[in-house]
């Protein structure tokens, strides 16, 4: 499963990223409308949370 998650997230170099780091995760389909500060307010629950990024698209704006 872990070699799994590795191939799908290759092309991603973000997502590739968190691969190599335990410290490091992604989150994949989230609702257009998440914003950083409830992904940091729902995870915060599980310990320190250091960095948030929500990706959005170009031209839409949405995550």
């Amino acid at each position: 499963m872990e070699n799994e998650a590795h191939q799908n997230c290759a092309g991603n170099q973000g997502q590739n990223d968190a691969a190599h780091d335990p410290g490091k995760m992604f989150v994949g389909g989230l609702s257009w409308q998440t914003a950083p500060e409830g992904l940091r307010e729902y995870f915060s629950k599980f310990g320190e949370i250091t960095e948030v990024m929500v990706m959005k698209d170009p031209t839409t704006r949405r995550s």
